[in-house]
């Protein structure tokens, strides 16, 4: 199966164009590509919380439930663009699992900046880490320093802050900023044409 065939397997059964337009039938409220993305991938992302995250199927269900209303949300935003959007709400509803435990001391809290970039090697398709690498390749050597210290290496930006000798907000701003460029990077090298 080439990449451009597998492309609507990885976004709900849509292509590029039926996808843009339904975010636009979306966004005047039309539920058209909710209905869809629900129906289509809904019952796969709860089994593979199930499966690989050992939760109750009712557990399951509502970790999916929440990834799904914000998937909609970020959709009406315009925050989610066509690629592999299955993977991505696959994920979220993982990271929103993660985030739910964290409550109890167990884990580390995953913000949404890291949804990108938190990926498990194991799941990722080679196109997608061939993205990121290209795009990692972009960033200035400060912003590719920040963002290994703080999601690889996790040190704090309090930390990061004393070591640069800048305040943690001003640190925190510039984090966002070079997160923002990387996703920018990304989505320009992970765009298939078709």
């Amino acid at each position: 199966m080439s990449t451009t065939e597998a492309l609507p397997v990885k976004n709900f059964g849509l292509s590029q164009e039926s996808f843009e337009q339904l975010v636009v039938q979306l966004k005047s409220g039309d539920e058209s590509l909710f209905e869809t993305i629900f129906l289509n991938h809904f019952e796969d992302c709860r089994n593979y919380l199930v499966k690989n995250n050992g939760l109750s199927r009712e557990l399951a269900y509502d970790m999916t439930m929440d990834a799904l209303l914000l998937f909609r949300k970020k959709l009406q935003e315009g925050k989610i663009k066509y690629g592999n959007l299955r993977f991505l709400l696959t994920r979220m509803a993982h990271q929103l699992y993660l985030k739910s435990i964290r409550k109890d001391g167990k884990i580390k809290e995953i913000s949404a900046d890291e949804l990108l970039i938190s990926y498990e090697t194991e799941e990722v398709e080679p196109e997608v880490m061939s993205a990121l690498g290209n795009a990692w390749k972009e960033l200035c050597a400060d912003c590719a320093q920040i963002l290994k210290g703080f999601y690889y290496q996790k040190i704090s930006l309090q930390d990061m802050a004393i070591e640069k000798e800048v305040t943690p907000a001003s640190l925190r701003k510039r984090k966002q900023r070079c997160v923002e460029k990387l996703r920018h990077c990304f989505a320009r090298y992970y765009h298939i044409e078709e």
